[in-house]
């Protein structure tokens, strides 16, 4: 799946500064063994998409559209067609200019930012039919959905919110300042956390996914876990943990945690 963004669509209102790649043009699907063209999706006339998402039933597009409104659109993986647009607004439309970005395609979960004061800085859920479902006031440095709930990781712990409703679940971990949380990871039942302390020590806590009760807590040392580095990421490979750093030619990029 390919996005042909056109640096110019900022500014399609500037007198001629229009873009010369329409929207209708710009999403694209490719077959991975020969690059050979598959479709171009069939996004609403007016729109332009900003973010792409690939689930296993369809395709996501994030779309400012005319009118300043930001909406969400769906399409058939097989062959493009449109299936289904919903505004991201409720009682008011979202503004075309806000930040959107997709943090789960499967079940949808689209972060968005407006930039006005008074705006919409929020978690959005949409059912597979576009149904709109919870909303989550943003917070936080770390965000991921796994199990039907989306788990926002903030000062030493993470809350847990159910994706339907938008309620808070549970929350876990500590609350203490000198805590924060450099990456998180959650599936298969497990929400996993890797925390730094002021101190100078790096923690591990692994909570069950369902009612946030602690299943792993452990300490390390920088020394040990050589995690000066900033993290990238957290993946899950069997029973291990494996942190992503940035590598700087003088530590080790990769940091693998063996779960109890």
């Amino acid at each position: 799946m390919i996005l042909d963004e056109d640096d110019r669509w900022k500014d399609a209102d500037a007198e001629g500064a229009g873009p010369v790649l329409r929207g209708d043009q710009a999403v694209r699907a490719l077959d991975l063994r020969t690059g050979a063209p598959r479709w171009k999706a069939a996004v609403p006339k007016g729109c332009l998409p900003r973010e792409v998402a690939v689930g296993l039933k369809q395709v996501l597009a994030a779309l400012a559209c005319a009118g300043d409104e930001a909406k969400l659109a769906a399409f058939d993986p097989a062959d493009g067609t449109a299936r289904w647009t919903v505004p991201l607004g409720g009682r008011r439309p979202v503004a075309s200019d806000a930040s959107m970005s997709f943090v789960s395609a499967d079940p949808v979960v689209l972060k968005v930012g407006e930039p006005r004061r008074q705006g919409v800085n929020a978690f959005l859920a949409f059912g597979p039919d576009g149904r709109r479902q919870g909303l989550v006031d943003a917070f936080g440095s770390h965000a991921a959905v796994a199990d039907g709930r989306l788990f926002l990781g903030a000062g030493g712990g993470v809350v847990a919110f159910d994706l339907v409703t938008g309620d808070e679940a549970w929350r876990s971990g500590s609350e203490d300042p000198k805590r924060s949380v450099t990456a998180m990871h959650a599936g298969g039942g497990r929400v996993t956390l890797l925390t730094r302390h002021r101190r100078g020590h790096d923690e591990l806590y692994v909570f069950d996914s369902a009612t946030g009760d602690t299943v792993d807590e452990r300490t390390f040392s920088r020394d040990e876990d050589d995690g000066n580095g900033e993290l990238t990421g957290l993946s899950r490979y069997e029973d291990l943990f494996v942190a992503v750093r940035r590598g700087d030619g003088r530590r080790q990029p990769f940091s693998a945690f063996r779960g109890w």
